[in-house]
Formats: structure tokens, C-alpha cells, sequence
């Protein structure tokens, strides 16, 4: 079986789930080929060199000639399935659509242009929806709190395929009590509301006074963030460090992972740091309650709601209650794994490219 993954860019947390998923995908014989409609390519896309081929093509500057390159692309490759994430690569699949290529959308976020009433997000609903239909794609969410958000347009046929992460790292050790090494990952837009982690961390530091924080991830608010860090006097306790290329290792030496988002589509950082044993505080969003309710419930704490307030005190309470006392620690952390891992979600995408049931290969006018 021969799979094209149409991404969006390098370096976002899609092309983390997608490169998670290539060792298990080769080993069921499955040929995978990345197309980035960008012209970088992040390390993390070359460290997959030996399982896939990459390709990348600037959308933007000049849409007519990307459209002809990957109608030449798939001329030339003849992939099985084509597998597109995001509005972009599920547009510029359904201009090379051919009559033996099935497709597969993946929804990765309840984005705003789902529910927005503004006349280029409904007409942005609209052409995706055309494009769905046109190549017959099979719609997948990542939550079943995505599914819920998805406009009339998008929901047929839609499945929901949790995503997963790579938990190929060495189990990890306890850490020691009172570490106070608050992380956070994810780009710095605002989607993540880093503002309210920071005032939240401002008043956690007046309970705490020798905690830190360092946030991993770039993006267009940094500028505003390092304005912000000042005006609220944290600039000593607090680290913006940029792109981070091993986040395992940054998990292993927090004592507390937290998720200021106001939206997600399930929450591959939450995930990763449960993986490596790193306790975690979240806004009260529906993703990463439905990550709990995978493990069972309990794993993750929650704020009471969204304000910096109710975040800081669930952040002291995670801080003072974690122990380097837990005898069961090593046996939950290998459940977290097994239940959040990207062989798990590989699993169930490859059940979905084998069968003939969920797609069909043209809609016949």
C-alpha cells in the first residue's frame, strides 16, 4: 500500500502525530511518502528520511503551478490513499483526484472558520465541503470534542481516531519532590492563551518563590509574551526557549506540564508529557478530559475554570502534592503509554486505509 500525507507545514504538532505513526506504518509495509505545502522542512521531518520521501511545495506564491506539480505528483506516484491534514492540502487533494485514489481528511482542531459568521469563513466551509465531497474523503477527528464542532458541511461520513505519540524513549524515572520546574509547549499563538499561563505563574511565584517556567515553541506572539514577561516582573523566573527538538528530556526534568489552551483538537503536548511521567494542570477543555477518560480518569487536574487564578492554584496544588513516594508510578506510566501510543493510532488509520467499506473511490455524477 502506497500513502501520500498532504501536511500543512513542517514543525506543528500534525507533522509530530504523522512522523510518530512511520515505524508502524513500515512495518506493515506501508510505503509513506510527506508533501509539505511550505518550502522548509523541520528537523524532525529529515530525521525521517530512511521510512519516507519528502517533497514541498509553496502553495502561496504561485497556486496554479503547486497545482500542476502535484497533479504531476500523484500522476507520477499512483499512492492508494491519499491522506490530506488541514483546509489547504484537502483543497489541493481534490485537484488531483483520480478515479483509484481514496482520501482521508483529518481534522485536527474545532478551528475557528467552523463556527465563525463571517463571510470568508462560510465561504471557506463551503469550498471545503465541496472538496470533500468531490473526492469522496472520509472524514476523521481527533476528539470526539473536534466532531462536535465540525459545521454541517464536514460530518459525512466522520470517524474519530484519537491521536497518539511516540513512546519509543526509555521509561522514565520518577522525579524527586519539590521539583518546581513548570513547563509548557506549543506555538506561541493565541489558541494557547500563554498570557493566562503567565499571569497565572505570576501569582503562583508569590506562594512559591523559587519556581520557574520555560515554554518551548515559537510563533507571532513571542514579541508580546517577552513585553509581557517584563511588565510582570517574572523575566528571572521565566525562559521562552524557542523550537525544542527532544521534549522528552524537557518533561523528565519538570515537575509540572501545564496547558493554558482555550481550545485543542486532543492535545499531542499533554499527551507527551503523561507519557513521560510528567504530572500535568489543564484548563478545563473537553480534549483533555477525554484524554483522562482514556487512562482511566484522575492522571490529569484540572482548573475550576479559565482564569489565571484558578489556574495558579491548581498548579501549587499539583506542585505540592506530587511525591517521589508513588510505588505504583512505573506500572501506571507503562499503561499511559501503551493507551496514548502512536502504534495505537497507526493501528486504527491503517484499518481505515485497508478497508473498502469506509471509502469510496469517486462520487459518479
Amino acid at each position: 500500500m502506497k500513502v501520500l500525507h498532504v501536511l500543512p507545514n513542517a514543525g506543528s504538532g500534525i507533522e509530530t502525530l504523522v512522523v510518530s505513526m512511520l515505524p508502524y506504518f513500515r512495518q506493515q509495509a506501508v510505503e509513506t511518502h510527506l508533501l509539505y505545502l511550505s518550502d522548509a522542512i523541520a528537523p524532525i521531518a529529515a530525521a525521517s528520511r530512511g521510512t519516507a520521501s519528502l517533497a514541498h511545495m509553496n502553495i502561496r506564491p504561485d497556486p496554479l503551478k503547486t497545482v500542476a506539480g502535484y497533479r504531476n505528483l500523484v500522476s507520477t506516484l499512483r499512492p492508494d490513499i491519499v491522506h490530506s491534514h488541514s483546509m489547504l492540502p484537502s483543497l489541493l487533494a481534490a485537484t488531483g483526484r483520480h478515479i483509484d485514489v481514496r482520501h482521508v481528511r483529518t481534522i485536527h482542531a474545532p478551528y475557528p472558520y467552523f463556527s465563525a459568521q463571517g463571510a470568508r469563513s462560510v465561504v471557506k466551509r463551503r469550498i471545503e465541503g465541496m472538496a470533500l465531497r468531490y473526492t469522496a474523503s472520509t472524514v476523521v477527528c481527533v476528539s470526539n470534542a473536534v466532531a462536535k464542532c465540525l459545521p454541517w458541511q464536514l460530518t459525512e461520513p466522520v470517524l474519530t481516531i484519537c491521536n497518539g505519540v511516540s513512546t519509543v524513549a526509555p521509561m522514565p524515572i520518577q522525579r524527586k519532590a519539590g521539583n518546581s520546574l513548570v513547563v509548557a509547549a506549543g506555538r506561541l499563538e493565541a489558541q494557547k492563551n500563554y498570557p493566562r499561563l503567565l499571569r497565572a505563574f505570576s501569582t503562583l511565584l508569590k506562594s512559591m518563590p523559587d519556581a520557574k517556567l520555560a515554554i518551548a515553541g515559537e510563533g507571532s506572539q513571542r514579541r508580546m509574551l517577552e513585553d509581557m514577561i517584563q511588565a510582570l516582573k517574572i523575566e528571572s523566573h521565566t525562559t521562552l526557549l524557542g523550537q525544542v527538538t527532544d521534549m522528552t528530556a524537557l518533561y523528565e526534568k519538570a515537575g509540572l506540564f501545564v496547558l493554558s489552551s482555550d481550545y485543542e483538537g486532543l492535545g499531542l503536548a499533554t499527551m507527551e508529557a503523561l507519557c513521560a511521567g510528567c504530572p500535568v494542570v489543564s484548563t478545563p477543555i473537553e480534549p483533555s478530559r477525554e484524554i483522562d477518560d482514556i487512562l482511566g480518569g484522575g492522571m490529569i487536574r484540572f482548573a475550576a475554570d479559565f482564569s489565571p487564578e484558578t489556574l495558579a492554584d491548581a498548579m501549587q496544588r499539583a506542585l505540592c502534592e506530587s511525591s517521589a513516594a508513588d510505588p505504583d508510578f512505573t506500572i501506571t506510566i507503562a499503561e499511559v503509554r501503551e493507551r496514548l501510543s502512536a502504534e495505537a493510532c497507526a493501528t486504527h488509520y491503517l484499518e481505515l486505509y485497508r478497508s473498502a467499506s469506509h471509502h469510496q473511490t469517486r462520487h459518479d455524477t
